[in-house]
């Protein structure tokens, strides 16, 4: 996980894309107010992190050198992304300690989903199918 997150933020910094904030797709009351913030954010810090409540973290953003209020020549290094235990209770903190250097801004704390037992009872699922009513009730039974 660490690897892909590192080569998405390398790729598109590359591509002189100024500031990168990768989200979780587990993570539902993550809405588009607390991504918009977490840009705003790095129009002064050199990162943001969104801790969920696991011990994870739902959206971390970054910026490239020079493209935030962050000291020239800084940039998130692929440290921030390795000797992480993905998938842990620590990720969030270890991640935390992997950006030291680093001006790390931290929004509110939500929930993500891990298991069925995470699923807030306000949640949906919507399977769209097209032609497809003899696959559809054992679909539905899984």
């Amino acid at each position: 996980l660490g690897e892909r997150m590192e080569r998405a933020f390398a790729g598109h910094f590359a591509n002189e894309v100024e500031c990168v904030v990768i989200i979780g797709s587990d993570c539902p009351s993550n809405d588009w107010k607390n991504m918009e913030a977490a840009f705003h954010i790095l129009e002064t810090a050199e990162c943001v992190i969104g801790p969920a409540s696991d011990g994870g973290y739902y959206l971390i953003g970054l910026c490239r050198a020079g493209a935030s209020a962050a000291p020239p020549g800084s940039r998130p290094s692929a440290t921030l992304f390795q000797n992480i235990d993905w998938g842990g209770e620590r990720v969030f903190a270890q991640t935390v300690r992997a950006a030291a250097g680093l001006s790390v801004h931290q929004l509110s704390q939500l929930h993500d989903v891990d298991r069925p037992d995470d699923i807030p009872p306000r949640i949906s699922v919507i399977i769209p199918t097209l032609n497809e009513e003899a696959q559809l009730p054992e679909t539905l039974k899984c």
